[in-house]
């Protein structure tokens, strides 16, 4: 486990182990505790106050996310994924469902890695439909063995091999166990497992992406492409930054890349009406027209769409296309 990290969801930062045991004993069993997934090694100023730069992620475990306790295929899928994977791996169950970490046998720390961090998690989980969401290097998470108040729930440790030897009958603990203490993800684990091996022995396939005459995703008159990286656009509930990454995307292209402070109050509600017209039909099981407008009135004041190293970074890139803008080496 490295430091500095975050702590909490306003992710104040925590530098040193003592720092972190302190936290987790106060507020163990009183409030939803998490973590970054990653520790890191260079702070930036992000206009307002000094922050850890995502990318300088000390990347040391792969993770993945199953949403859903109440649904058996998730026990499914959470156990199929164990016995995938090789080296160390321990599992949590969140009270939602089951985080699974691996631990690498080295860490890796460059520009690159956040892109084979996010191709391997894929690769590993392929065709496994509860998983909610993958290990990236802006990520938090449950801390093991703290409560979960909405659900009334602990998150726990098990043992991951048992689980996935039988995952429908194992006895999920209620409470942290501590017997199950030493399988703490967050402790000291040594893995066989090596990420940079891996890579080595499956490159990246060449994705080539055709720019043709039409696009295919249409809004009023307008067309509009849509990149490879806003594909989950079409689950039924995308993450926050998903939806506010399509914003930003529609209206950038909507007024074709003008400034929006050049642009006057009626032009600035077309491309909201459009947007809408093209967000509605992609079936989000919360849409809402009212609250879809308020939000877009927010993002067509925005400059841009996030930068190439953004999506790298959320774990939403597929590869080089043609929306690539150098900002990130792909």
């Amino acid at each position: 486990m490295y430091f500095p990290r975050e702590m909490g969801l306003k992710r104040s930062q925590c530098s040193n182990p003592a720092d972190f045991k302190r936290y987790v004993r106060m507020m163990a069993d009183k409030t939803a505790c998490y973590t970054s997934l990653y520790g890191f090694s260079e702070k930036k100023w992000n206009g307002y106050r000094m922050m850890f730069d995502y990318q300088s992620a000390i990347i040391d475990r792969a993770w993945w996310d199953f949403d859903g306790m109440d649904d058996p295929q998730v026990k499914t899928d959470a156990a199929e994924l164990i016995n995938r994977l090789d080296g160390a791996v321990l599992a949590v169950a969140t009270g939602r469902g089951f985080h699974i970490h691996q631990v690498f046998k080295e860490s890796v720390t460059e520009d690159r890695w956040p892109t084979e961090l996010v191709r391997y998690q894929r690769e590993m989980a392929k065709d496994l439909p509860t998983l909610d969401c993958i290990g990236t290097v802006d990520r938090l998470c449950r801390i093991p063995n703290t409560i979960n108040p909405k659900r009334g729930r602990w998150c726990v440790v098990i043992d991951a091999k048992a689980f996935a030897a039988n995952p429908h009958d194992y006895k999920i603990p209620k409470r942290p166990e501590p017997s199950l203490m030493h399988l703490d993800p967050f402790g000291e684990h040594t893995s066989t497992f090596s990420l940079v091996k891996w890579v080595h022995n499956n490159p990246p396939e060449e994705v080539r992406h055709e720019v043709e005459t039409s696009f295919g995703d249409i809004v009023g008159s307008e067309t509009i492409p849509i990149m490879p990286c806003l594909d989950s656009i079409h689950t039924s509930n995308p993450a926050n930054h998903v939806r506010v990454a399509l914003g930003q995307h529609l209206m950038e292209s909507l007024r074709n890349f003008a400034d929006p402070s050049h642009m006057s109050k009626e032009e600035k509600k077309v491309c909201i009406d459009q947007a809408v017209e093209f967000i509605k039909p992609l079936g989000w099981r919360d849409f809402k027209e009212g609250i879809t407008r308020n939000h877009l009135a927010s993002i067509v004041e925005m400059k841009g769409t996030p930068s190439c190293k953004w999506f790298v970074g959320k774990g939403m890139c597929k590869g080089k296309c043609w929306r690539y803008d150098g900002s990130v080496a792909l």
